[in-house]
């Protein structure tokens, strides 16, 4: 008999780069390597600045031994997170780190048959002191927040209907097959001066006047 199957989307679409991420939680995991199993954590980090399929904080998993050296992951990664410098013969405690933000660099490589390209999480290192608080001086997506800090993707559409403006257009204006969540926020994300009211303002004034106004200044 066939065996049918759902596609599904593959993982976290993202260049190699630099990249703000939270720690968001830990857990024990076994490492294999060389056909031997040890001890090992698995760590979960998000990435408030490069968003999902479905528009949320993307995430990635990193592996790490439980060694606690100045050559180690761990000490590597607790010290970037938390901002304090450790020494031999201290103890640490995990939950510390979670909740934390620091600086990752992420690269693609083969997965572990040596197929395909997979985006891993380098290393570590703290976010910049100035940078620990600071936000954009713009809010690009101002007017649309979710109490719970997801993008409200509804009001959105609301705004756009009340416009004249149809995700046809907005998907034309970019120049992608479709408007998804997705793909509105990188588009935005990809020039600090743009704006998600900024964007429905653009398309409309494309669709009345035939003028791409991309070139032109905007308010935000």
């Amino acid at each position: 008999m066939p065996r049918k199957m759902t596609t599904q989307a593959g993982g976290l679409e993202i260049e190699d780069g630099t990249y703000r991420v939270k720690l968001e939680s830990w857990e024990d995991a076994e490492m294999k390597w060389e056909g031997k199993t040890r001890p090992g954590l698995k760590w979960t980090f998000s990435f408030p600045d490069v968003a999902d399929e479905e528009g949320n904080p993307g995430e990635l998993t990193a592996m790490s031994s439980t060694a606690l050296s100045p050559k180690s992951k761990l000490w590597a990664w607790y010290q970037a997170l938390t901002g304090v410098s450790l020494d031999l013969d201290m103890e640490i405690d995990l939950d510390d780190m979670v909740g934390k933000e620091a600086q990752a660099a992420v690269v693609h490589k083969p997965g572990s048959d040596g197929t395909g390209s997979w985006p891993r999480i380098e290393n570590l290192i703290a976010l910049p002191k100035a940078g620990r608080k600071t936000k954009p001086a713009v809010d690009q997506f101002e007017g649309f927040h979710k109490e719970d800090g997801d993008l409200d993707w509804d009001n959105f559409a609301g705004r756009c209907s009340t416009e004249g403006v149809a995700g046809v257009d907005v998907a034309a204006f970019m120049g992608v097959p479709k408007a998804t969540g997705p793909a509105i926020r990188k588009w935005v994300e990809e020039k600090p001066e743009r704006t998600l009211l900024g964007l429905i303002e653009q398309v409309k004034h494309q669709k009345e006047h035939g003028v791409d106004p991309d070139e032109l200044p905007f308010e935000s």
